[in-house]
């Protein structure tokens, strides 16, 4: 079973967002898939297996030991919402309300900062909004990783941003916060 250390709280539930493609792999709009898939490299050299299936709409990783599901949603950012809810009507009972913790990218935040937080959004996420929207709730938790690496000279704002990839050593600083995030902030 997942623990937040901080409050105690099992999660059996992650949805990561992300923008399905290979053009948008290492973007910074990725962010949420990046970290559940270094959540689950960890946990499968942990020695958990690994189950994994799809549909048009989803991905899901199943640690069935763990009773831990990580979901990364096949539809644009600003559609998850429709993914999420269609992963839990379809394959969580309905007596079943899973804890779940949503990942993602998080512009309000510096690059190598994060925040894990319970019911709070950055301002302006349609990706969030979206979850939020279908699931007709914000009761669940969030790790809000930051992305904000913009030097005002150089580098694009709003969408354009969040749309970029990463430069090789803001990769590496993504990894570094993945693992300090996996180290301190789950009890596995």
């Amino acid at each position: 079973m997942l623990e937040l250390v901080k409050d105690k709280k099992n999660i059996n539930l992650i949805v990561a967002l992300g923008n399905f493609g290979r053009e948008y792999l290492t973007t910074r709009h990725n962010t949420g898939f990046l970290f559940a898939d270094r959540f689950t490299d960890y946990l499968q050299n942990q020695g958990f297996i690994a189950d994994e299936d799809s549909d048009k709409l989803f991905h899901v990783t199943v640690f069935k030991e763990q009773d831990l599901q990580i979901l990364k949603p096949l539809t644009m950012m600003n559609n998850s919402g429709k993914a999420v809810s269609e992963y839990l009507k379809y394959h969580v009972p309905g007596i079943f309300k899973p804890s779940i913790l949503l990942v993602h990218d998080d512009l309000d935040i510096k690059l190598g900062e994060y925040k894990l937080q319970y019911k709070h959004s950055p301002k302006n996420h349609n990706g969030v909004i979206s979850v939020e929207q279908e699931m007709s709730s914000n009761d669940f938790y969030r790790l809000r990783i930051g992305i904000d690496n913009r030097d005002l000279q150089t580098r694009p704002y709003g969408i354009d941003y969040v749309l970029s990839r990463f430069e090789d050593e803001e990769l590496r600083q993504i990894y570094r916060i993945f693992d300090r995030i996996i180290q301190l902030e789950f009890k596995i």
